[in-house]
């Protein structure tokens, strides 16, 4: 552009700046928010496995009101952070797009009085008005780009929390030589869930030696489930 005429290339670069401004200001608002966007992806997913793996005791401790308010809870922050992001690149491509269709209506006002007083022809304003559209599209992808890498950049960061992670459990130094001592025992047990008037269990009697293994049905709310102590 300043080849081909200086006044164009300096309006060109007197657009870059704002630019770049809009872009670092836009990504800068939306960091923050992709993190807490991937903690709250998180949440959800971390109820939804809990729920479904959990189904039966769910019911069982008649829990649905409680989990459908929690899983809301959690929904609906995920709905407003995102809301948030989106919002802030809804602004940025619309912004940019304005600056480069400012500075190349600026172009043909200037190209005009350069055609009247004989410093450029109309071809040299057709050469600055492709360039600059080029550069537009440049611009318009670099802006997607951004907000890939933004994106990529805060679900890395998750995934590097997980590789980072340094466990609390560790391998033990039993080599199998010790051997268990002692019994179990219950003496009329019962139990009965909150906000429930029948019992669980009811005077549950039960010696478990040191080596046997009890297998037993736990109650009539969970067919099928077995209770196992070894």
């Amino acid at each position: 552009m300043f080849r081909l005429n200086a006044g164009f290339g300096l309006i060109i670069l007197c657009a870059f700046p704002f630019l770049v401004g809009v872009i670092g200001l836009c990504l800068w608002r939306a960091n923050p928010l992709l993190s807490r966007l991937q903690a709250h992806l998180d949440a959800i997913n971390e109820i939804m496995q809990e729920d479904v793996s959990g189904i039966r005791i769910m019911k069982a401790c008649v829990r649905e009101a409680y989990e459908k308010t929690r899983f809301g809870k959690a929904n609906g922050e995920l709905v407003r952070t995102q809301l948030k992001t989106l919002v802030i690149f809804a602004f940025m491509n619309p912004l940019t797009n304005a600056i480069m269709y400012l500075a190349v209506t600026v172009i043909l006002l200037a190209g005009s009085f350069s055609v009247g007083n004989g410093s450029a022809t109309p071809g040299n304003v057709m050469a600055a008005l492709t360039y600059t559209t080029q550069l537009l599209n440049g611009i318009l992808m670099l802006v997607m780009l951004f907000q890939n890498i933004s994106r990529g950049l805060a679900s890395w960061k998750r995934v590097k929390e997980v590789l980072e992670s340094v466990p609390e459990l560790k391998e033990g130094s039993f080599d199998g030589a010790a051997r268990a001592q002692g019994e179990i025992e219950f003496r009329d047990v019962s139990f009965t869930y909150p906000k429930s008037t029948r019992s669980v269990l009811s005077h549950i009697n039960l010696k478990v030696h040191r080596g046997e293994t009890v297998v037993t049905g736990i109650a009539p709310f969970f067919p099928g489930d077995i209770l196992v102590i070894s």
